[in-house]
């Protein structure tokens, strides 16, 4: 019995060892499948990181180049912008100069005619003032000469009246008297309309003067030519760096395919096998005497232990031999 429980013992640790084996091996070929697999990823994965670095680097010089053309179509803008404005600046520094120059040719040909008008009216009232002094003398001539011949017709009257001697000298000096006081008053009046009139032509220089001061005074100065323009200048473009080239530490390494965790399939066997060692040890220790009949008188020997180096069973055939062959 202690034989046949031995040996199922050993039948299910030989299946156990079997079983492990086959469940190693198994998990060898998954296990180098899934290395082999996740290899496979690691390198699509590098490769594709290194085709979007690439890409990336191409897109961000595209986008430069675009930055670039940007920059310049805005900039020849600015610079024809600039240049219209110039254009339009001297224009009007053109048409300020001239509209100056035209008011200065206004203003002195206004100041040239007021001055022109000035000295007329001057004449003309210095020539009044003359023509009504010698209406006053001619006045004067005439009174004088009217009693001039008053006096005459007086003097004449009396004579016809029968006058004579004294009476008619009296009435002589009375007469000629009178012509003297009345010729007095016409000499009175033609100082005083001299008079009157050397005033007024002093009155009428002092206005002409006035005008003419007043006229200078309204007289433009030549106006000074405005600023020159400035020249426009080109509108300075940005600096632009475009990106390095790419080197082989930008991509980092190359997955290499890592060795995958195996597990050793002989472990198993090897344990099994020192557990039939001991199963059978055990049993032929505890066997009955009779036990070695089996193999023709047989015995067991255990030097060095179960199955190993000099351990053997010595019969001269049986279990021993017949079963494990060795």
């Amino acid at each position: 019995m202690a034989l046949i429980g031995a040996a199922i013992g050993i039948g299910s640790t030989i299946f156990g060892a079997a079983s492990k084996s086959s469940s190693a091996s198994k998990a060898n070929s998954e296990a180098k499948k899934a290395a082999k697999e996740q290899h496979k990823y690691n390198k699509q994965v590098w490769r594709d990181n290194k085709l979007k670095l690439e890409a990336d680097r191409k897109f961000t010089i595209e986008g430069i180049e675009i930055d670039k053309r940007n920059d310049k179509t805005l900039a020849d803008l600015k610079d024809r912008q600039s240049l219209d404005r110039y254009e339009f600046d001297l224009k009007i520094r053109q048409m300020q100069m001239k509209n100056s120059s035209n008011q200065f040719a206004k203003s002195n040909q206004l100041y040239g005619s007021q001055l022109g008008f000035n000295s007329t009216a001057f004449n003309t009232a210095q020539a009044a003032e003359q023509q009504k002094m010698n209406d006053a003398m001619s006045q004067a001539a005439f009174q004088n000469e009217d009693l001039y011949v008053q006096g005459l017709q007086q003097s004449g009257t009396a004579l016809a009246r029968g006058m004579a001697g004294k009476s008619v000298g009296k009435q002589r000096q009375s007469l000629n008297a009178q012509l003297g006081r009345n010729q007095n008053i016409v000499m009175q009046n033609l100082l005083s309309s001299r008079s009157e009139m050397r005033s007024n032509i002093a009155n009428i220089a002092m206005q002409k003067e006035g005008a003419d001061i007043q006229a200078f005074a309204n007289l433009m100065i030549p106006a000074d030519a405005p600023p020159e323009v400035m020249e426009p200048y080109a509108t300075p473009l940005p600096e632009y760096q475009m990106p390095r080239e790419l080197e082989k530490f930008d991509f980092g390494p190359e997955p290499i395919k890592g060795a995958a965790a195996q597990v050793s399939t002989s472990a198993p066997w090897l344990n099994a096998l020192g557990s039939v060692s001991t199963s059978l040890v055990s049993a032929f220790n505890n066997g009955p005497s009779g036990f070695g009949g089996y193999g023709g008188g047989g015995s067991i020997s255990t030097n060095s232990g179960a199955f190993g180096g000099s351990s053997s069973i010595a019969s001269a055939g049986g279990f021993g031999s017949g079963l494990f062959g060795l």
